[in-house]
């Protein structure tokens, strides 16, 4: 596991308050059966984001620990150097948290990285879809100059050219982190790109209107709306999870102190931890599959066949996670 634990990035990817994701999963794989006969063996290396770093760390988890796989490093930059190694090594390198990075789907190039981060490309070009949906044709994109903003910006600019006949960047700027920087840009493309706000279901989008958006509220009043996700759930589930996270990385084999790993109320479980989790189910069900093609050959350091198998649909810890099946183009 390749992951880091500065205190800038405790809270989205850092290892004392994600770490131990991978156990609940590992409880997970257990209760189903997965890799029954598979013992588990962590080398954790550390790393803050820093492309040389996660390059060191990776070249010495394969060549000096021999792993099998190799989870993380979860930013965009150490990610896309670290899937250059496991392609050479043949490792599969199984990604989690905001690693965005278009790049990373390039399957000739990262033939053994798998991930359960949608790309940005995707989203830019989800995001046009709409736009073409409603007929809009500016977009004004604001950002930081955080590893995350710089590739989802190239990314973004990437979808705006294959949909160039259809919309166009009119407004574009760099903010600080800061409730004035962004205040005042958002003030700025008020008059450049439009900014549509949320209509209550109960009012008439048609025109002209009917008038009667109050009986609307009224009969609203004994509604009721069947979803299909488990958002209603989440605020519960969260909770609890976060809470199994910090409890659990006082357990093997992180054994992490109470004051570098503390678990009190006051905290949560990284912002990603959830993808940790993922991210190792995926693994696991890819392998499972491997091993059950191959008539139980020992397949676990042949990372682009079992990428092959990181496929299907599954309940992940927040969302149904669906990969489909991995093709070269």
């Amino acid at each position: 596991m390749i992951i880091p634990k500065s205190k800038a990035l405790q809270p989205l990817v850092g290892y004392q308050r994600s770490a131990s994701a991978v156990l609940i999963a590992m409880d997970r794989m257990r209760d189903e059966q997965l890799l029954p006969d598979v013992n588990f063996t962590f080398v954790i290396k550390f790393e803050e984001c820093h492309e040389h770093t996660a390059v060191g760390a990776a070249i010495e988890l394969i060549t000096v620990h021999k792993v099998d796989v190799i989870v993380g490093p979860p930013c965009n930059a150490p990610a896309e150097s670290v899937g250059i190694i496991t392609g050479f090594h043949d490792v599969i390198n199984n990604l989690w948290g905001p690693t965005t990075n278009a790049k990373l789907s390039d399957l000739p190039r990262f033939p053994t990285v798998a991930t359960v981060t949608g790309n940005s490309l995707s989203l830019g070009l989800a995001v046009f879809a709409i736009m073409d949906e409603y007929m809009w044709t500016e977009l004004a994109f604001i950002y930081t100059s955080s590893d995350r903003c710089n590739y989802m910006g190239i990314d973004l600019e990437t979808a705006v050219k294959l949909h160039e006949n259809l919309v166009s960047i009119t407004y574009k700027q760099e903010v600080n982190v800061d409730t004035s920087s962004i205040s005042k840009a958002l003030q700025r493309i008020r008059s450049r790109a439009r900014s549509p706000a949320p209509r209550p279901i109960w009012q008439d989008t048609k025109s002209p209107s009917d008038g009667r958006d109050k009986e609307a509220v009224e009969a609203l009043k004994y509604a009721l709306f069947v979803e299909t996700d488990n958002s209603g759930r989440l605020p519960l589930t969260k909770e609890k999870f976060s809470a199994e996270v910090l409890s659990r990385m006082s357990e093997w084999p992180f054994y992490c102190s109470e004051q570098e790993c503390p678990n009190t109320p006051a905290l949560t479980a990284a912002t990603y931890a959830g993808h940790l989790y993922d991210t190792m189910y995926l693994y696991a069900i890819a392998l499972n599959k491997t091993i059950q093609e191959n008539d139980g050959m020992n397949l676990t350091h042949s990372g682009a066949r079992i990428l092959m198998n990181a496929v299907g649909e599954f309940d992940g810890k927040w969302n149904l996670m669906n990969f489909l099946q991995i093709c070269m183009l």
